[in-house]
């Protein structure tokens, strides 16, 4: 069953044993029939930013190709901007170069933070001495659709609100830490463990891809290393 923001943001408060919602919509400006309800409708749409931001999720990870600029910067280089081409962009994860003529290996794994160009981000812009007219992006791109989203990134953002709006909602700080503590130790290294495991169908250990350390207690594929 796909989850919507009314979902979310119960499930959310469930964590603060609060009542649930009859009703929310952050796309029609739909708010909750309850004081917590309308109080974590104010945290949703940054704490679902900021969950996604945190790791490069399957179902948030895109590609895009941005054309450089007509002019050069000061020091000579191409500057693309990519942050008024990608509207939707949280974090940018590698830049390249995609040649007609490129055959990459049957046996190579393209990770998304793979680059194959030197390149400079500030400002919103790319800027890379490479002389060429387009770069290929890979990113994380926002998502506001709650069915679109993997049951890994659910608990995160469910976490992620629930942690942001406790203290608000309940003035209990002891819950408010609780909860952080555990969307830090627990739910979010597990989320990025059960992702990597199945990004690619090549046996891949999760801690040789960039992105993720598994949890304390958590064997990798393949078992452990013998002594």
């Amino acid at each position: 069953m796909s989850n919507t923001a009314k979902d979310i943001v119960n499930k959310a408060l469930a964590l603060l044993a609060s009542p649930p919602v009859g009703h929310f919509d952050p796309e029609s400006d739909e708010f909750p029939d309850t004081v917590a309800g309308q109080t974590i409708a104010g945290f949703y749409d940054w704490s679902v930013e900021e969950a996604q931001s945190m790791y490069s999720w399957q179902e948030l990870l895109m590609e895009s190709s941005v054309q450089a600029e007509g002019q050069r910067d000061s020091w000579g280089r191409n500057v693309f901007p990519y942050m008024q081409e990608i509207p939707d962009v949280l974090r940018v994860l590698g830049v390249r170069t995609v040649g007609e003529e490129e055959h990459p290996s049957l046996y190579s794994v393209i990770q998304p933070t793979d680059s194959n160009v030197s390149y400079e981000i500030s400002g919103g812009k790319i800027f890379s001495w490479n002389n060429v007219e387009s770069l290929q992006v890979s990113y994380i791109g926002k998502e506001l659709d709650p069915s679109k989203w993997s049951p890994e990134l659910s608990r995160v953002v469910i976490y992620t609100l629930a942690s942001n709006s406790a203290f608000s909602i309940t003035q209990n700080g002891d819950l408010s830490m609780m909860l952080f503590q555990k969307l830090q130790e627990v739910v979010l290294p597990m989320a990025q463990f059960m992702q990597a495991g199945s990004r690619t169908s090549v046996p891949l250990n999760p801690q040789q891809t960039g992105f993720v350390i598994p949890p304390q207690g958590l064997s990798t594929p393949g078992g452990q290393p013998q002594e």
